[in-house]
């Protein structure tokens, strides 16, 4: 228990209350420190997989990411499509018609580097793949270590807002034309999770990419949802309270609640992910998180998310380091933060070469 209260004291540093309106509250600033504590969940998630996480924070860190599960990354989902749909209502046609070489080569060039790495790294090892699994890697459908679901859903995701938000563009976008093309993205999600179904893909390849599409309607509600809170505090913490205990009837953790579930199973994550997001929203409304290590970890999302498992997959075979967790887990720590930054300096600058900034 002490490992995780460490834990959550350090990421929670900095932070304090504040009221603002929803537009404020998912603004770049405010979004980036809530991408750095994610991120780092994910890492302690992740290296649960690799070595004991009660030896390093304790059995209460290993019951809480359980807890979470896919809501970890939920956030990143619903943030992108935010962020997307207010480049849509700010530059409108001109930023669609470089959307296909600024935002979807480009995650994909900077994933598929990084893959290059761990075939390198996998090669060092002695690690021999089929080479159709090689180059199924390079798309995100497979995996040669690596971290690879969320990349082939977020540029799924990408290519659904382009393909219902281009056609029929021209300047900047009216509300009408928003309310027409979100249904389509939704749809066009729904096509995703029935592919995903049908391919025996894990749940977690689909459960959560539904965040996508409502951050997209976030951002084109957020003048309507800023006032209907600022107006009525009641409607604030009433939608705050009828989300959060959504959460935790249908997320039930540790069991708390023995009851027959009248819903079928598959049906939770994809619902509580989207009541979690926005739920965090609001609560950004009032608190602000925030300090050097996540606004760092925020910057360096992607970097820390792909390359994360390097260390942890070469150190896995070092005797010495794996048999100690905490070890093992501050080397992997420490690695991966040097690699991420060494990876975003390079991939900046290959932007600037092939102008992808």
């Amino acid at each position: 228990m002490t490992g995780l209260v460490v834990f959550v004291a350090i990421l929670l540093w900095g932070a304090k209350p504040v009221k603002r309106t929803f537009r404020e509250a998912m603004s770049p600033d405010a979004t980036l420190p809530w991408k750095g504590f994610f991120i780092l969940w994910v890492f302690l998630s992740h290296f649960g997989q690799y070595a004991s996480l009660e030896e390093v924070c304790g059995k209460h860190t290993k019951i809480v990411c359980g807890i979470l599960g896919q809501l970890m990354v939920a956030p990143f989902l619903f943030f992108s499509g935010y962020g997307v749909m207010e480049s849509i209502r700010e530059k409108g046609a001109s930023y669609l018609d470089s959307f296909p070489r600024r935002r979807i080569l480009k995650t994909l060039l900077h994933f598929d580097i990084a893959v290059a790495v761990f075939a390198a790294a996998a090669w060092a090892q002695e690690i021999h793949y089929p080479p159709s699994r090689v180059a199924l890697a390079f798309t995100g459908w497979t995996s040669i270590g690596n971290s690879n679901w969320y990349v082939f859903a977020i540029l799924c995701c990408y290519l659904f807002a382009f393909v219902a938000f281009r056609p029929g563009l021209d300047g900047l976008p009216g509300w009408r034309f928003l309310l027409r093309r979100i249904p389509l993205t939704i749809i066009l999600t729904g096509c995703y999770v029935a592919a995903m179904i049908l391919c025996g893909r894990w749940d977690y390849w689909w459960n959560t990419v539904f965040c996508f599409p409502l951050g997209l309607a976030a951002s084109a509600g957020k003048e309507r949802l800023s006032r209907c809170f600022e107006k009525s505090p009641a409607s604030f913490w009433t939608s705050l309270s009828l989300l959060a205990l959504f959460c935790v009837i249908v997320r039930n953790p540790c069991g708390i609640f023995d009851f027959h579930r009248p819903w079928p199973t598959f049906m939770e994550m994809p619902a509580v992910s989207l009541a979690f997001v926005f739920a965090l929203a609001i609560v950004s409304m009032r608190i602000q998180i925030g300090n050097g290590v996540l606004c760092w970890c925020g910057e360096h999302l992607f970097a820390i998310y792909i390359l994360q498992r390097i260390p942890m997959n070469v150190l896995k075979g070092v005797k010495y380091i794996s048999e100690t967790p905490p070890v093992y887990f501050a080397i992997c720590l420490a690695v991966t933060a040097v690699l991420a930054f060494l990876f975003d300096r390079a991939m900046g600058k290959l932007d600037e070469v092939l102008g992808l900034k």
